[in-house]
């Protein structure tokens, strides 16, 4: 529910990694401005870390939460 919630509100992406809708999880927003290619999304089993690998430009970037 709260990521479809946050997907409504935000202009941009969002990766979310959630055990169940009651408990645990994380997200990262990307904004609709930066022009990016999603490479990977890795998260654990229990909704609490979530990684996503983007490539920008000529740059890769590693965003841990």
């Amino acid at each position: 529910m709260v990521d479809i919630q946050i997907k409504g509100e935000w202009e941009g992406d969002a990766v979310f990694a959630h055990e169940t809708n009651s408990s645990r999880g994380v997200a990262i927003v990307i904004t609709s401005c930066l022009g990016y290619n999603k490479k990977q999304i890795r998260s654990d089993n229990e909704g609490r870390v979530l990684n996503v690998l983007l490539e920008v430009a000529d740059r890769t970037l590693n965003l841990i939460n």
